[in-house]
């Protein structure tokens, strides 16, 4: 850390923000394996350990897909269209990667997620 207050993290006022950290993006061999995820998934891991241990936000940004692939991002329409699944709603690769999981038994409810209900928060 810097000895400038003025650039020091603020704790009371901070959160976590994760991107994308999902299995279908982060496993190896993947179907959309970004190369070097997994290798920062342990420094990850870190940061959500401290992050929950003093009770500090987190947020989770990730992607989910339909089946049918109508709700795609545009910069991969194309990939869908021509077979590629990725993050499929209900699947093993939409899910967070186990580590940085509270519980290795926690689910993504895509359902709720999708809705854009605000209930169960």
């Amino acid at each position: 850390m810097s000895n400038d207050k003025y650039i020091e993290p603020d704790e009371k006022h901070s959160a976590l923000i994760i991107i994308d950290v999902q299995k279908d993006f982060t496993l190896k061999d993947a179907p959309a394996e970004i190369s070097g995820t997994l290798q920062v998934v342990p420094k990850i891991q870190r940061i959500v350990n401290q992050h929950r241990k003093q009770k500090l936000p987190i947020f989770h940004v990730l992607r989910l897909y339909q089946q049918d692939g109508s709700n795609v991002d545009l910069c991969r329409k194309k990939i869908i269209e021509n077979g590629k699944q990725m993050v499929i709603v209900g699947s093993n690769g939409a899910e967070l990667v186990d580590e940085i999981l509270p519980s290795s038994d926690i689910k993504l409810d895509s359902n709720l997620l999708l809705s854009g209900s605000s209930k169960g928060w």
